[in-house]
């Protein structure tokens, strides 16, 4: 079978979804099965990947700032023409989920979706975070869910609050699964050396995305409690993103910055050493779908303590392979630690045990499995055409594109108000501040992890967009017209202006681009040949040239 693999996250941005994306890809490898993964272009990604597409991203929907569609650009078609995929697997509502869906309906096949994200969980990283936006969150997962033939919950809870939310396509819990054999074996003697970590140090440790959404401000007061109260304990933290900071602030103000193990991001088999090193796991984020590092723990035999919520209470059976905290209470969080620490060896034993059978229970093996009869399932039935165009979905992205409309708006307002209040201050437009405050790019790129350049916000920059054989004639009707809502919001609302640049008959495009850049016209010829019968050299902007 030939697997389509179409995501927004990939390497090297490693979370949860990546992480799921790569384990079953390669266990699909193993059973014989060919995987092609469509994913966006990053800093710093694989210079050499094998199976990988990577496409750019588009920052704008539809003239406003929201990303949220992706056209099919023409190397992807015809890769995917030679590919010829069986099945398309989407991982998300938006940006590349609009591809897969495309893809599917364009190769006439069936497409899944997995629902690794409670999307209303992120609104945060959006500009006025409003419940609005948690609502169009759910709608848009919702009216997606409904467009595919097939939809995959990585837990039991978020399949029964699938249903809650009336999304009517079939849903089959199917967890990402661990590689038990793996994360089974490793060495915590090694680890423990090369960190300084004593054989008698008690380990609390996390690893995860360091993002606000996770909770990690509670869980570091959590720990902080129970460290200041014991000796030997300290925290290993493994990971990073936004939220690190804020952590070490919370042990340096009480104390105990001494505690903190820091090793930033470990991945292959240090990362399962690591995992061996600790003694207890602790989790605090309410915002899973299925808590991938509480398996990956439990089959290095580490007992969790973890906060009640979705995604982890389908795993983490209280008393028994861990312990559950019922309510988000730092006294209660910190006393669940204590009670591990003290436990006599054979109820350790026992928490141990049982983890090790949890993790085992749901083996990346099995899973794999599972997710390639549902494929074969699917495949044998007849293709059904979805109208994806008058679907709710497409609604949503709409009514999505207006609230942005607002928000920016606001954004032009209030700079105006603030540049007539207190006048022109040094460096920077009030005006623009603002409006970058809200743009799409600062805080997507917050809830994708990446990293973000420093200080160059008011740097001066150039930007040419070269399409070849676009008049300025066509230009002026396709925006009369509506066809160039973005040029026409800038030309509008930004002050921008259009000026026509003679490009020569025939154009050359290095030509062209030297003449954009050195900034006199005429002054590099775009084109230009020997007449061998007279000698002269013919330059395409001379008239009586170009008529000759």
């Amino acid at each position: 079978m030939k697997i389509l693999m179409v995501t927004n996250t990939y390497t090297p941005i490693v979370g949860g979804v990546e992480r799921s994306i790569m384990s079953f890809a390669k266990e699909f490898r193993k059973l014989g099965h060919k995987v092609l993964t469509v994913t966006l272009e990053f800093d710093d990604m694989p210079e050499k990947e094998e199976d990988v597409v990577r496409v750019p991203a588009i920052r704008h929907f539809n003239g406003s700032d929201f990303s949220i569609r992706l056209p099919i650009p023409a190397h992807l078609t015809k890769v995917l023409d030679q590919f010829k995929p069986d099945i398309v697997h989407s991982h998300h509502p938006f940006i590349l989920g609009d591809t897969a869906l495309r893809v599917a309906n364009e190769h006439q096949i069936p497409i899944v979706f997995t629902h690794h994200t409670k999307y209303e969980d992120y609104t945060h990283y959006v500009p006025l975070d409003s419940p609005v936006m948690k609502e169009f969150a759910v709608e848009l997962t919702t009216g997606y869910a409904n467009l595919v033939d097939q939809v995959i919950a990585p837990s039991e809870s978020i399949r029964e609050l699938l249903l809650e939310r009336n999304v009517t396509t079939p849903i089959d819990v199917v967890p990402t699964g661990v590689d038990f054999k793996r994360f089974s074996r490793g060495n915590a003697n090694s680890f423990r050396k090369e960190f300084n970590i004593g054989k008698d140090d008690f380990i609390v440790g996390h690893v995860g995305r360091l993002a606000p959404e996770k909770n990690l401000s509670f869980l570091a007061k959590g720990v902080v409690s129970f460290v200041k109260q014991s000796e030997r304990a300290k925290f290993l933290l493994i990971g990073k993103g936004p939220s690190i900071d804020r952590i070490k602030n919370i042990f340096r103000q009480e104390g105990v910055e001494g505690r903190l193990i820091y090793p930033g991001v470990l991945n292959g088999q240090r990362l399962i050493d690591a995992y061996h090193a600790m003694d207890v796991f602790a989790f605090s984020s309410k915002t899973e779908t299925q808590g991938m590092v509480l398996l990956e723990a439990m089959a290095a035999s580490v007992p969790v303590v973890s906060l009640d919520a979705s995604g982890v209470n389908d795993v983490l059976k209280d008393n028994e392979n861990g312990i559950l905290v019922k309510n988000e209470d730092i006294r209660e969080f910190s006393a669940a630690l204590e009670r591990i620490y003290r436990q006599e060896q054979d109820q350790r034993r026992s928490f141990k045990k049982n983890a090790r059978k949890t993790a085992s229970s749901v083996s990346i093996g099995k899973t794999a499995a599972q997710m390639i009869d549902i494929y074969n399932r699917l495949c044998a039935k007849d293709f059904v055409y979805y109208d994806i165009e008058n679907s709710p979905w497409v609604k949503v992205l709409g009514r999505i594109k207006a609230e942005w409309e607002l928000i920016t708006n606001l954004a032009d307002a209030v700079g105006s108000t603030i540049k007539k209040q207190f006048g022109n201050q040094p460096q920077e437009d009030w005006g623009q501040k603002i409006k970058r405050w809200l743009n799409n790019n600062e805080w997507s790129a917050r809830i994708a992890g990446l990293s973000q350049s420093e200080g160059t916000a008011a740097s001066p920059g150039l930007v040419l967009i070269q399409i070849d054989g676009l008049a300025l004639t066509q230009v002026k009707k396709a925006i009369r017209n509506g066809k160039m809502p973005f040029l026409q919001k800038l030309i509008k609302k930004e002050r921008h202006e259009l000026f026509p640049f003679y490009s020569g008959q025939p154009s050359s495009t290095p030509g062209v681009q030297a003449e954009l850049f050195y900034g006199v016209p005429c002054a590099v010829p775009s084109f230009s040949f020997l007449d061998g019968d007279t000698g002269e050299v013919f330059r395409m902007y001379d008239q009586d040239a170009a008529v000759e």
